[in-house]
């Protein structure tokens, strides 16, 4: 299951009354907007130009290099803002700071980057054999054991599939926990899918055993979102660190994140891409989900963070149709399509099992009591609790391949993540697909396991565009050994021209093709509470989003922009109030990038801010902000 994006149109919003000194005072705001900090993600350079000094936002603040005093916290506490924690896999911390002070701390000489804490959530009998698990442990004699595998997710419920496998918990969303709980349904289901002990099913009229992927291996849960399965990237960075600092006390070789959110920012200036990189150099193979948005009209360049490293293997999902055969696999419509935004790396790296996966089930979890029908499964022909659950993602398809690579580990210890890369990627099935659909191809492990061989690097490969086509390039250390080139690797070069996607102009461009949309809670909140936030639908408080795509193919309602909606709660026809927001339901502020007006195949709006007016059903465009006569 992924993070769930911003999807509210304008067009959706009611009638527009505005008076023109309102008008004129907005548009003069936006005209005398100072320059952006360029150490400032794009989302909270267009909250920065259009909140002013309204409200705090959450966010998170990379730093040149770690520090052993409080001069950073103080720093920020001087701005009015509030420490939340310490981040020492980035050197940096979790913060709400006001959303007036965000440039003079972006000017702050340590500070690398500041981007918003966004939102992460959490993106069987045919499955593990369909994906040669089964027979690997037959012909190799291996199961997992001696292998311990991190599972960054929303607890790990202490089933009796999961007996003696949690070998160590910790629970940072709630840290007085006495013992270790999944109240959301998710993280019990991925561990299941890769250390569960086999369970015997006695269903009505048939007799099935269900297991994860390596039932020797061992789970350490880490516990980073809540019981709706939400957290915070700080949340999963604070993961990453509490396991990064141990893994050589616990014996940790597997990081499964079967979470994320969307990619804002080039994985450079990511900071849960950066944690997860740091981790992988630490020895440790980090394995993510791609994310669920290949649904979206535009499903290429949907791959959620940290999916959009160029170091992790990120995985995306397949359905087995309900049979052990590969030939019928299909990927799933929702899976994520690279390549990535900003970077354009290919991804998903390869594909795996991943929607109707049966696997442990957390009773009385949320996703239990959510989807009752879900539940199949005892070992008493019915009479007896339902102890395990169905569930589909690309989520599940991680924690395949997590456990896929266990045992891999469990037969040569000695591999690093490189090297597990490139034997999950090398021997993985290709069947036609192409690379930002299917990366390396179908999930193979007995096939992984009888390749031999060794990479230096194994950073995924770039898709770069030029005029006529998009190349897939070498962007890494892979052998000279024809046997690990690109071909090798992705198929056929035939597979890497997609044609197709060379004018997709956001791919290339970096844009985020989504809308942002950023709300202040009600009045009536305390103070302290009233901290800008991303959702998903704007009620009518103020709002400030950015909005990329348009409808129109080839067009951009407002490219790199920002919006601003500032509406008051209730009837927009009844009289205002001074408690009331000074625009009224639902008046629309917009700034455009430079670019010619006159020209139909460029941006709507050009670089004038323009204010829109909506009455009595006729939309009017009454100013701008250059100062020049509107037509």
């Amino acid at each position: 299951m992924t993070n769930e994006t911003a999807s509210a149109s304008a067009t959706e919003y009611g009638r527009y009354v505005l008076t023109a000194g309102v008008m004129a005072v907005c548009v003069g705001l936006l005209a005398a907007a100072a320059s952006p900090s360029p150490r400032l993600s794009r989302d909270l350079q267009a909250l920065e130009l259009i909140a002013g000094a309204e409200g705090d936002v959450d966010v998170i603040i990379s730093y040149a290099g770690p520090e052993t005093g409080t001069r950073r916290r103080a720093s920020v506490q001087a701005l009015g803002g509030i420490h939340r924690r310490d981040l020492g896999l980035i050197h940096g911390m979790a913060a709400r700071v006001p959303v007036a002070a965000l440039g003079e701390l972006a000017r702050h000489p340590d500070v690398l980057s500041i981007t918003l804490d966004d939102e992460i959530t959490t993106a069987s009998d045919i499955a593990v054999p369909a994906a040669g698990a089964t027979l690997a442990r037959q012909v190799h004699g291996v199961d997992g054991a001696g292998i311990r595998i991190a599972v960054l997710d929303s607890g790990v419920e202490p089933v009796s599939a999961l007996e003696g496998r949690i070998a160590a918990w910790v629970d940072l969303v709630q840290p007085q926990a006495p013992i270790p709980a999944d109240p959301f349904g998710h993280g019990t289901h991925v561990a299941g899918l890769i250390a569960g002990s086999q369970l015997e099913i006695l269903d009505p009229g048939q007799k099935r055993s269900f297991g994860g992927i390596a039932p020797g291996s061992e789970i350490v849960s880490v516990r980073v979102l809540d019981h709706l399965g939400r957290g915070r990237v700080s949340d999963a960075l604070a993961g990453l660190d509490w396991v990064v600092s141990r893994a050589a006390e616990l014996n940790i070789r597997i990081v499964n994140l079967s979470l994320g959110h969307p990619v804002r920012d080039p994985a450079a200036h990511d900071p849960l891409v950066q944690a997860c990189e740091r981790a992988w150099g630490a020895g440790l193979l980090v394995v993510v989900s791609a994310g669920n948005l290949g649904r979206e009209a535009e499903p290429f360049g949907t791959v959620t963070s940290p999916g959009n490293s160029a170091l992790v293997l990120t995985v995306g999902a397949l359905s087995h149709q309900g049979t052990l055969a590969r030939s019928d696999d299909v990927v799933t419509s929702y899976s994520s399509r690279g390549p990535s935004r900003f970077d354009t790396v290919v991804k998903p790296d390869l594909l795996a099992p991943g929607d109707q996966l049966v696997s442990l089930r957390s009773p009385l979890s949320f996703l239990d009591r959510r989807y009752p029908e879900n539940r199949l499964g005892s070992r008493s022909r019915g009479a007896g609790d339902a102890e395990l659950f169905r569930l589909s993602g690309t989520s599940m398809a991680a924690a395949m391949v997590s456990g896929s690579a266990a045992l891999l580990l469990s037969r040569d210890p000695g591999l690093t993540p490189a090297a597990l890369k490139a034997r999950l990627m090398r021997s993985a099935e290709k069947q036609g697909d192409d690379i930002f659909t299917q990366g390396a191809g179908r999930l193979d492990v007995m096939a992984a396991m009888d390749l031999d061989g060794w990479v230096g690097g194994t950073r995924s490969a770039r898709a770069l565009r030029d005029d006529l086509t998009v190349h897939v390039v070498e962007d890494s250390e892979w052998n000279n050994d024809p046997a690990w080139n690109l071909e090798a690797i992705y198929g056929p070069a035939a597979q890497w021209g997609a044609s197709a996607l060379w004018d997709r102009h956001a791919l290339w461009s970096g844009e985020t093709g989504e809308q942002v949309v950023w709300q202040l809670p009600e009045p009536a909140q305390p103070e302290s509470q009233r901290a800008w936030r991303q959702i998903r639908d704007a009620a009518s408080r103020s709002v400030v989003w950015q909005l990329v795509n348009s409808p129109m193919p080839g067009r951009h309602a407002a490219d790199s922009a920002s919006v601003v909606w500032l509406g008051r709660p209730g009837d927009a026809q009844a009289p205002l109030q001074p408690t009331d927001d000074f625009l009224s339901n639902e008046s629309v502020v917009w700034q455009g990038r430079p670019t010619s007006l006159s020209d139909p195949d460029q941006d709507v709006l050009g670089a004038q801010s323009v204010v829109w007016q909506r009455t009595d059903s006729i939309l009017r465009i009454l100013s701008r902000g250059d100062g020049a006569k509107v037509p």
